[in-house]
């Protein structure tokens, strides 16, 4: 069927109907993998990281960015 062209039966409205959801579906499952995917690059970003730096010294960092996250709450 044409994309412009209207299905003519029930049958035909349900089978467009039935196709559209499934493209639907693995848009939002490639969608949902992409998410999912995006969260866990800064944890494997941090860990990679922390084995640069060494423990102590990601502590360190850590603390020294909540610092300056506190201090700068307060400013407009």
């Amino acid at each position: 069927m044409e994309p412009n062209q209207q299905p003519e039966s029930l049958t035909e409205r349900l089978i467009a109907l039935r196709d559209r959801v499934a493209e639907n579906t693995e848009i939002l499952r490639r969608m949902l993998a992409n998410i999912e995917a995006k969260k866990a690059e800064p944890g494997i970003a941090q860990s990679s990281f922390q084995k640069f730096v060494g423990r102590e010294e990601f502590a360190a960092l850590e603390a020294r960015v909540a610092i300056l996250e506190r201090s700068g709450r307060g400013r407009p």
